[in-house]
């Protein structure tokens, strides 16, 4: 199923806000327990998972949960996000920073780290 095709089966599916919830979780459901993929010998998913051996410690896991980018400020004083805004003081206008979304906490910074905005 390409992601179009599930757009599409998850526009056709969802007729309120708060069923979105149920509805992907129908989907999860179908898609590794019940289809058969073509890739997998016509077998699901679900009934080749083996879960792994491997231990992540929690400064790796901190890694992979923590997202940074650089934005560059705009004229308006702000960044945008995937589409939010965020404002930061003026003195930054036209200068690189770095955002770090962590949980939902988002952080605007300076290359050190040190924390101009924050949003939760």
């Amino acid at each position: 199923m390409g992601s179009e095709q599930l757009w599409a089966w998850v526009f056709s599916v969802l007729d309120r806000q708060d069923s979105i919830n149920e509805a992907f979780g129908r989907w999860i459901e179908e898609y590794n327990f019940r289809h058969e993929h073509a890739g997998l010998d016509k077998e699901c998913a679900a009934g080749l998972y083996v879960p792994s051996l491997r231990k992540v410690r929690l400064e790796e896991l901190e890694f992979f949960l923590v997202h940074e980018e650089p934005r560059r400020v705009l004229k308006t004083a702000s960044i945008t996000y995937y589409g939010q805004y965020c404002r930061v003081p003026d003195e930054y206008i036209g200068r690189r920073v770095w955002t770090r979304l962590k949980g939902e906490v988002y952080r605007v910074g300076e290359e050190g780290n040190r924390s101009i905005s924050a949003q939760a």
